[in-house]
């Protein structure tokens, strides 16, 4: 594992790791925009074709992303977006930033989550870094958690990601396990910002 770890931080070190954004809204295209912007290059995933190609022509579809910051990235390669998960076992680092609405009893509706990860798990490999919640139980249980890791990876799309993610002591279902995702994105932004 530390092999991994290394190798990893030498290409984010590089500027060299390939980046994917599972997901293009707000979270997701306002973090692709900044870590391309910190010198990566970043590949978004989005199932809505309309923004797929708004973003490839440069336009932004939010307030809060101005195409004349985007349209740059756009047009040096920087970042591109699609609807195909067929690059993502190329991938380096993948941040899942889907929708999480909340459902009329305040729990978090997390089927986008769930579709996320299926399309994402027959291409999972050893040696990516899946930013979600995973990686904060990660950092919080150390080495205890590489094994259980590893039976993820190895498992790639063979069931639901709820099956396959319980031996792993985790609750699709419940909003504490996603906010430690939205924790450690939130952490990687600042961290971003500080390299630009």
């Amino acid at each position: 594992m530390n092999a991994w770890k290394d190798v990893l931080e030498g290409k984010i070190a590089a500027k060299t790791a390939r980046i994917q954004v599972i997901g293009l809204g707000y979270v997701g295209l306002s973090l692709a925009v900044e870590i391309a912007k910190a010198g990566f290059t970043v590949r978004g995933v989005d199932v809505d074709l309309e923004r797929v190609a708004r973003l490839n022509r440069g336009e932004s579809y939010l307030s809060d992303v101005a195409t004349e910051t985007l349209a740059p990235l756009v047009g040096g390669g920087r970042l591109v977006a699609t609807t195909e998960f067929d690059e993502v076992g190329e991938a380096d680092v993948l941040i899942i930033c889907v929708p999480t609405p909340l459902r009329k009893s305040k729990e978090p509706d997390i089927s986008f989550i769930v579709a996320a990860l299926e399309s994402l798990l027959p291409h999972l490999r050893p040696g990516q870094l899946l930013v979600l919640a995973l990686y904060r139980m990660y950092k919080d249980q150390g080495k205890s958690f590489v094994p259980k890791y590893l039976t993820l990876l190895e498992a790639g799309g063979s069931d639901s990601p709820e099956v396959l993610l319980k031996p792993l002591g985790v609750n699709l279902h419940k909003s504490e396990f996603w906010q430690k995702g939205f924790v450690e994105i939130k952490a990687l932004v600042a961290n971003l910002q500080k390299l630009i």
